[in-house]
């Protein structure tokens, strides 16, 4: 945590579980948007890796032991 520190950084953390449940409309535009802007390329994901769905239990466990930086996606075909 030193180093947002010293660059002056801000670090914000969301939780949008109840937000979601309470306007499920906006959500839903949401949703949409963030999904439209990653198909423009406006938004880029960073994905650590790419797995087949047979391996999902190792994903999880990546996950859990905080070895993953960015996302993990499975690949289902």
């Amino acid at each position: 945590m030193n180093l947002p520190l010293l660059k002056n950084y801000s670090i914000v953390g969301v939780f949008t579980g109840a937000w979601a449940d309470r306007f499920p409309d906006q959500n839903s535009r949401a949703a949409d948007k963030v999904l439209q802007w990653v198909s423009e390329g406006r938004l880029r994901p960073h994905v650590d890796r790419v797995l087949p769905l047979e391996r999902a239990a190792e994903a999880m466990s990546a996950i859990e032991n905080r070895s993953v930086a960015g996302r993990i996606v499975l690949k289902v075909r």
